[in-house]
């Protein structure tokens, strides 16, 4: 649904997107999460996390790091700053805040103070945004 969810943010034009990264899949969930952290330091996260949401297949180790050299990153560097503590502490505090507003899965939205949860339509976003603005 990322195209849909681009969309609607593109169409608003008013909408602050945040992304948490909650990785709930396992340990390669972990690191998907860990590199695409770890990728703001190279000032490539918005291209890597695109290049992720759009992989078709089995995701295991190599295919993250051979996007991540895809969109430019710096593989040795992304590897060192991904066991970097504060990338830890903020996929601790994803997990905190979840565990909060009780999200179970992803993807899961917060628009102003509606959790809509699971896979959603460009309709139904667009409606979220509007319901947040008391329309």
């Amino acid at each position: 649904m990322a195209s849909d969810l681009d969309k609607a943010v593109s169409a608003d034009g008013k909408v602050r997107l945040i992304y948490k990264e909650f990785p709930i899949l396992g340990p390669t969930s972990v690191t998907a999460a860990k590199a695409a952290l770890a990728s703001v330091q190279q000032k490539k996260y918005q291209a890597f996390h695109d290049k992720l949401l759009a992989f078709k297949g089995s995701l295991d180790e190599a295919a993250i790091y051979s996007m991540a050299g895809d969109v430019g990153l710096d593989v040795v560097r992304l590897k060192a700053d991904m066991e970097k503590p504060e990338i830890k502490d903020i996929i601790d505090r994803s997990y905190r805040l979840a565990d909060k507003l009780n999200i179970q899965g992803t993807p899961a939205f917060v628009i102003g103070s509606e959790l809509v949860p699971g896979v959603v339509s460009l309709d139904e976003l667009t409606a979220a945004f509007k319901r947040a603005r008391g329309g």
